[in-house]
Order: structure tokens, then sequence, then C-alpha cells
């Protein structure tokens, strides 16, 4: 049996929502390296404010408006973002990076807006990484919202939103006993658990796993596993 379950926990990023600028363009919590990317006030996914490009110049460089985020070993993260293209050429992408303490890269994962939709409708979509657990040298991660290099035309971005992914203490629990039955005949039934310590700050000594069900004759039954 694998359960299915997955709690999200609290926000981790700065001004989520990309709203507020500073008097140059440059939203709050957020890098701008290009000039190409501005707040702007209105259009955004709820009408509110949102992080906008525009650039008719396919030789100038693309640049990364990024933010940087705490990440821990063993941890698994979930990023989202609303976009919507208005490019006559190149992608409208989103991407989590993790880096260790000295900043060298280790690992990403990228989505385009061309994976979720076809071609440029000028319509919002939602584009979401769920990344694979962090390494034990993961420490921070860069998550960054970009266009292709030389993508020409406008694209937004809003609503972004990283998460930490918290799976079940208890994600699979397994027999050997066919369609939940034995025979008599068969050998003793085995069961298998899985235990998910990493997203509760867990290690083995700290945790004790029992075992209950029902016996053929009604009556509980209850054993430490090991």
């Amino acid at each position: 049996m694998l359960l299915a379950t997955i709690l999200i926990a609290a926000e981790m990023l700065t001004n989520p929502h990309l709203e507020g600028a500073d008097s140059s363009g440059k939203i709050t919590g957020w890098s701008r390296p290009s000039r190409h990317y501005l707040y702007v006030t209105s259009g955004g996914f709820d009408g509110s404010g949102c992080l906008t490009y525009e650039n008719a110049d396919e030789t100038d460089y693309y640049g990364l408006p990024s933010q940087v985020i705490p990440v821990g070993p063993g941890r698994k993260y979930q990023l989202t973002a609303w976009a919507k293209s208005g490019l006559t050429s190149g992608q409208v992408n989103v991407c989590f990076e993790w880096v260790d303490s000295s900043d060298k890269y280790i690992s990403g994962r990228y989505i385009s807006l061309g994976d979720v939709a076809q071609g440029t409708d000028g319509e919002w979509h939602q584009m979401t990484i769920v990344t694979p657990r962090m390494p034990e040298t993961a420490v921070r991660a860069h998550i960054s919202l970009y266009c292709s290099k030389g993508a020409l035309g406008t694209a937004r971005w809003d609503e972004v939103s990283v998460t930490r992914v918290i799976e079940p203490v208890v994600p699979g629990f397994f027999t050997d006993a066919y369609r939940e039955t034995a025979a008599d005949s068969d050998p003793p039934v085995t069961f298998r658990g899985v235990l998910n310590l990493a997203d509760y700050d867990l290690t083995a000594d700290e945790v004790r796993a029992d075992l209950s069900w029902t016996d053929v004759g009604g009556m509980p039954r209850r054993i430490e596993v090991t």
C-alpha cells in the first residue's frame, strides 16, 4: 500500500506575490540584473502587480531575476509560479538550483512555459517543479524567473511560491499476502513498512514503531516492529 498524501509546509519566499518595487523597478526581495525585467502595477495573475519582461533586441543578454533561500539536506521542495507569454521567440522559464556552502552549483530543476502550454496563447498558466531530496552538501537554492537568451517580446510572472514537501511518516506499507488473504498452508505473512524520518527531523533511535491488527478470531494484536 502506498500513501499518496503530500503535505505542504509554510511559504519560504520573500514577497511571493511580486508586489512592490523601488524607484528603479526592482521588485522587493528579488534581484534585477537586466533592464528588461520590471515591476508593473497591474496586469498580474489576479489583476495586481507582477514581474514583466520586455525586449526587442535579440543581442541583449537575458538576465536572471532571482531570490536565494536556505535548503536542508534530505528535504524536498515544491516551486510553483504563474506565467504568460507574449514572446515572438524564446521561452518563459522558472528554475530551482541548489548550491553548496561555497555557492558551487550542485544541480537544478527547470521548467518552460512550453512544457505546460501550447505556443504563446497570452493566457496565464501554472508551472510546477518538485525537487528530489536535497543532497548532504546542499545549503541554499536560487529561484529564478527568466526568459531564454535572445527572447523577443513580452512575458509576465506572478504568484511564485516555494514550500517544503512533507510526505507521510509512513509513505509505504506492504505485505506478501495476496489480496489481504493467506491460506492456512501458507508460510507466515510478512509485512514491510517504510518510515520517512527525514521530513520530521527524526533519527531511527528516536522512533518506536508498533504494528497493530485484528486476528482471525477478532482479537486485537500488537507487536513492536524492529
